[in-house]
């Protein structure tokens, strides 16, 4: 069984499932509270509500989450000209809003003033306009 620790910083994870089978996974960012043989208690954290219940949850659904290794507050890495990027822009269609990517080779970047950043990007014969923040770097 994992070693979790009272402190440590988790990932519980649950499901709903109904009389089809089909299954909806469900997590939740918790920090452990008090730690049992076979269970824990944890709280949920970055809640809408300041102070969540103490619940209870099988060490067996608890995944630990390593701090060690995460750079808080890194610097995003900014595309260049000639990148191969991948963006994901908003998709608004009646009742339903979602997302949807857009790839292609940075060709253009368009920074006018009181304007948004803007990227140009190639996609084989056409071009897209897409949010320069919303781009991350596939390829250089």
């Amino acid at each position: 069984m994992n070693n979790i620790a009272k402190g440590d910083l988790i990932v519980a994870l649950g499901s709903t499932k109904n009389k089809d089978g089909a299954t909806e996974e469900h997590r939740v960012l918790a920090k452990v509270i008090d730690v049992g043989r076979y269970d824990l208690f944890a709280q949920e954290i970055n809640t809408l509500i300041s102070s969540s219940s103490p619940f209870r949850v099988s060490k067996k659904s608890c995944m630990i989450i390593d701090r060690s290794t995460a750079i808080p507050s890194c610097e995003l890495s900014a595309p260049k000209i000639g990148d191969l990027v991948l963006s994901y822009k908003p998709v608004y269609k009646t009742g339903h809003a979602g997302y949807t990517s857009v790839t292609g080779i940075l060709v253009e970047i368009v920074d006018k003033p009181n304007k948004t950043k803007q990227a140009k990007l190639l996609q084989g014969a056409n071009h897209e306009y897409v949010s320069f923040d919303s781009l991350i770097i596939l390829d250089h």
